[in-house]
């Protein structure tokens, strides 16, 4: 019993300080571009991102199309009162689709 106590404390505690490294899309809404530029290991990961042609929350517009390009479809839509902006792209025979708040990507469909 104690171990499992042990275990799911670590646990919790890696989550907990996990969060200023991982890019959640309910974070990057909430914080905006500050989830990025207040941490300099979401810095390094947009970057490296950026290199390996892939997206995560937190990046803007422009890195999105540095990194992907220029979208295929644009759309601008209100959900719930706030402005949000969809980007699809096309590739391979899939439709990914960006969704960005105040020009920062939030989420990825």
């Amino acid at each position: 019993m104690k171990k499992i106590q042990v275990l799911m404390f670590s646990l919790l505690m890696a989550v907990f300080f996990s969060g200023c490294v991982f890019l959640p899309s309910y974070r990057a809404e909430k914080e905006g571009r500050k989830i990025i530029t207040d941490y300099p290991m979401n810095r390094a990961a947009v970057a490296k991102a950026i290199k390996e042609n892939r997206v995560i929350p937190g990046m803007t517009m422009e890195e999105v199309v540095e990194s992907w390009g220029n979208p295929d479809i644009e759309h601008e839509l209100i959900i719930n009162g706030k402005v949000y902006y969809s980007w699809a792209y096309r590739k391979d025979y899939r439709t990914r689709i960006l969704y960005f708040r105040h020009g920062i990507l939030v989420e990825i469909r």
